[in-house]
């Protein structure tokens, strides 16, 4: 599974950034800058820069993801049920009263 983050040129050169999750289960943020403001940054007119999490840190990883994206969101519920939805995330969701 793979997600384009960020993709921009200009005359300075082009940005990527890209998410993937690996086959084994690893999650990778990848950065890749190509041209002038690149060299003048960087010394290199191109490079690259990656955050790889493993898969065990994983959950550890979503969990601080979702705390950050709902914290103080008295919708939160909701919007992760509609987040799940939209993405195909396998997921349950119950009401009791």
């Amino acid at each position: 599974m793979k997600a384009e983050l960020y993709d921009q040129a200009n005359e300075g050169g082009h940005t990527t950034i890209s998410l993937e999750l690996n086959p084994d289960g690893s999650v990778q943020l990848f950065y890749h800058d190509v041209g002038p403001a690149a060299l003048e940054m960087f010394g290199d007119s191109d490079y690259e820069a990656w955050l790889t999490v493993s898969a065990a840190s994983v959950p550890a990883l979503c969990f601080a993801l979702l705390k950050q994206g709902f914290s103080g969101d008295g919708q939160a519920l909701t919007r992760a049920r509609d987040l799940c939805n939209r993405s195909g995330i396998d997921h349950e969701f119950g009401v009791w009263t």
